[in-house]
């Protein structure tokens, strides 16, 4: 019963995030008349202030209580969306999202270690895979809500919608007993020090950095994929590849997890690297919309595969008293992924197309492959139940 009750505080927060990144683009074109790229920015700076406040929630997560932290956190979260609608500027609406943001960092940085906690250590894998299915299924939906409620109701029915999934999401964790793990005398003494060593787990950053890489990959799909098919002549395919990607995604997390579980962390993570990599190397060919939904179903299971399986690895590299630190690490390496993929990747587009972007994004995932490897799969022994 509490690991259903925090993936339901999981699934309403991971709602609002998607609903609202999909959404405030062009909100932010319909009301402030501002440019793309200003545009880009009011989506992009939720991000920002997630990473922000990870930084600093890593550290003191237990000392503020998990559960505690997270009903504070999801009070504010919840008051953001009633917030956007008061926004009078840009401006305004930009530190809105960058509240809100932090608010999501706290979030999901308290609760899933509190998920972590709650899996047996033989079944960790198959528990972050189903954990974290509350946030696949929320890719699934949030885009088609934010278009269709946008489009019925105007934009204080999408801020309606998030408002209730956030309160959703708070009387869930009102409701759960989360574990919690009181801070050691030596951490005491050193919670007023913030090191670089507070904010990344030596242990979890090679594992974190693979990732990083391959969200690049998932951040320029989701930036570019609709102005390549409009460029192919496929306006309407990306909707089909998307469709496909959240489907995929749902399905390998019922399962690959258990995998892990039984054949140890090569076993899952090399396979999937490998597919990510034909995934992407797919788009470069990608001149028929079916190409594209092949495209999107090997995506959607190399990448929907991949983030549980890693965290997994980064969590179990560290101790049981830095594991906030590492899952702190794991979302930094993600967040920065996914905010600074377009921005390195972008000056492909003009120099090889779309289908070279694809293609550098490919060999970049075996070059995640070729690290992940080197810091941990050569070392790695295969784990027994």
């Amino acid at each position: 019963m509490r690991f259903a009750l925090a993936m339901l505080v999981q699934f309403g927060a991971s709602i609002v995030f998607v609903t609202l990144m999909t959404y405030m683009a062009v909100y932010a074109i319909t009301m402030f008349h501002v440019q793309d790229s200003a545009a880009g920015l009011a989506a992009s700076s939720f991000i920002l202030g997630s990473a922000i406040s990870r930084i600093f929630i890593g550290k003191y997560l237990d000392f503020i209580g998990r559960r505690r932290l997270i009903i504070i956190a999801l009070i504010v979260f919840t008051l953001c969306s009633a917030l956007y609608p008061l926004s009078w500027s840009f401006t305004s609406l930009i530190a809105t999202r960058l509240l809100h943001g932090a608010a999501f960092g706290a979030i999901s940085t308290g609760i899933t270690s509190a998920a972590v906690t709650l899996i047996p250590a033989t079944r960790r894998g198959e528990g972050m895979g189903l954990f974290l299915s509350a946030s696949t299924i929320a890719m699934g939906i949030g885009p088609v809500l934010a278009v269709s409620l946008s489009d019925a109701v105007g934009a204080n029915g999408v801020f309606l919608m998030t408002a209730l999934s956030g309160a959703v999401s708070l009387v869930a964790a009102v409701v759960v007993r989360l574990p919690e793990r009181r801070p050691t005398a030596d951490e005491h003494s050193r919670r007023f020090r913030l090191r670089p060593s507070d904010v990344f787990e030596v242990r979890a950053l090679p594992i974190s950095f693979s990732l990083l890489l391959c969200a690049f990959g998932y951040s320029c799909i989701v930036t570019f994929l609709a102005p390549y098919t409009i460029a192919q002549g496929m306006p309407a395919a990306a909707s089909a590849y998307f469709i496909a990607f959240a489907a995929a995604m749902f399905v390998v997390r019922l399962f690959t997890g258990r995998r892990q579980d039984l054949k140890g962390d090569n076993a899952v993570v090399i396979p999937l690297m490998l597919l990510f990599a034909v995934a992407l190397a797919t788009l470069v060919f990608a001149t028929q919309p079916w190409i594209l939904i092949l495209a999107g179903v090997l995506g959607g299971v190399s990448y929907g595969g991949l983030l549980p399986s890693l965290q997994v690895v980064a969590v179990t590299r560290a101790s049981s008293e830095r594991l906030s630190i590492a899952l702190t690490t794991h979302y930094l390496m993600l967040d920065s992924g996914v905010a600074l993929g377009p921005v390195i990747f972008g000056f492909v587009i003009a120099i090889a197309g779309y289908p070279g972007l694809y293609a550098a994004l490919s060999a970049t995932v075996l070059l995640a492959m070729g690290i992940y490897w080197f810091v941990h799969g050569r070392h790695h022994r295969h784990r027994r139940n």
